[in-house]
């Protein structure tokens, strides 16, 4: 998997057990009705991206999640981790982006430095929405270097280095099989 940052390079992605991921973003409405307050700065449609979302908010929601939203046959709800994430957001494709950014992706160009209501931009070849743009996404890992011959697992990185949490463009949940 590829990318547009100066430290992400192709890397094969090997995934150890299936999950599901969210369409879009979790919505400021989906937030509030869970976790009784809006975190977000850009406010005024429940339809937004819940945003302003620190990496221990986003493990509060997904605890909440796991205690009122039980999953059935052993499936729970987490955040997911890099590679699972950067398999989802490519959608099959092997280039930086799933398609023309333009039409999938609200960012620097066109987004008026603001968030936009979810799932108004082209999905990806899988019907995933704003994977390469909107606002950002947390990923279960600790961000690292990876060597450029390294093949990435769905195994938290956290696990070899823990300097960074993983940023990507509060992601959509993901149910993994535990």
């Amino acid at each position: 998997m590829g990318g547009s940052g100066s430290d992400e390079t192709p890397h094969s992605v090997t995934l150890s057990s299936p999950y599901w991921m969210g369409e879009t973003e979790v919505t400021q409405g989906q937030w509030q009705a869970l976790m009784g307050k809006n975190l977000s700065h850009f406010d005024g449609d429940l339809n937004l991206p819940v945003e302003q979302v620190s990496w221990d908010d986003a493990q509060e929601y997904v605890a909440a999640l796991n205690a009122c939203a039980a999953l059935k046959n052993g499936w729970r709800w987490t955040l997911p981790t890099e590679a699972q994430w950067e398999y989802a957001c490519r959608g099959g494709t092997v280039g930086d982006y799933a398609g023309d950014l333009d039409e999938m992706a609200w960012y620097s160009n066109n987004s008026g430095s603001k968030s936009h209501l979810v799932g108004t931009k082209a999905a990806n070849a899988w019907g995933l929405n704003d994977m390469h743009g909107n606002v950002w996404e947390w990923c279960a890992d600790w961000y690292g270097d990876y060597p450029r011959d390294m093949a990435i697992t769905d195994i938290p990185f956290c696990q070899m280095n823990r300097d960074f949490l993983i940023l990507k463009n509060f992601a959509p949940l993901v149910r993994e099989n535990s």
